[in-house]
């Protein structure tokens, strides 16, 4: 049997996994289930075309894994241009390997200090890790990067995703949105850091507007998928 997955859509058909990749380099609620997590990332970028077309896009994935990068071959890469960047050694090593042809993507590591997935990296800050120069993104997405990040960490993404947006660009990103919250901000799990950072959301929209960013939509959380989820505009 190949490497290949299958599932069935809501309509019945069949489809099959364009782009396999090793378990490795998969992570997430669905990592070990590729074919599901090809689906979910399929739903997202469902979710991302609502606020802003796919096609003819530039697109920076800060935090990107390898689901939407699946999702968009899936879809036959309708972008102009995907960065990809990523804190995982082995999830850049084998985008860069597997798609070192392609030229409408581009992977980069980042060697960011979290304390959940790199307690050894480098300080976070906008002024690294996103390129050498500055880009005009049409879409600028992190999903599940600030939901793992302090407030010092995510000022410093969104900042650096404020620098490298067009004019009219869109920020897409998820976070823990807890309105009973005692404090601004609480790493939920001490014995797990980071595992799940909660905000309050007047908390979340400081930072986001100091960043350089406006909101324009604030999404309820969808069950299986996402978390509270974020669209803003440079301001």
């Amino acid at each position: 049997m190949s490497r290949s997955a299958y599932w069935r859509d809501h309509v019945g058909k069949p489809f099959e996994v364009r782009f396999p990749l090793p378990a490795l380099a998969r992570r997430g609620a669905f990592a070990a289930n590729e074919a599901r997590s090809v689906e979910s990332g399929l739903q997202i970028l469902d979710l991302i075309e609502h606020e802003r077309s796919c096609t003819g896009a530039r697109i920076l994935d800060f935090g990107c894994g390898v689901k939407i990068v699946q999702a968009l071959i899936q879809r036959d890469a309708p972008q102009a241009f995907y960065l990809g960047i990523d804190v995982a050694p082995q999830v850049i090593e084998t985008l860069k390997h597997e798609l070192h042809d392609n030229p409408k993507f581009e992977f980069q590591l980042a060697n960011y200090r979290n304390e959940m997935y790199r307690p050894n990296g480098e300080p976070m800050s906008c002024e690294n890790g996103f390129g050498p120069t500055q880009r005009d993104f049409d879409i600028l997405t992190m999903f599940s990067v600030v939901t793992h990040l302090d407030p010092d960490d995510s000022y410093q993404a969104l900042k650096g995703c404020r620098y490298h947006s067009a004019e009219d660009g869109r920020a897409i990103f998820t976070a823990f949105i807890d309105p009973e919250l005692e404090n601004d901000f609480v790493d939920v799990v001490p014995d797990r850091p980071l595992l799940i950072a909660a905000y309050r959301k007047e908390y979340l929209t400081e930072i986001i507007n100091a960043a350089g960013w406006e909101i324009i939509a604030h999404r309820a959380p969808i069950h299986a998928l996402t978390q509270d989820w974020f669209v803003c505009r440079p301001v």
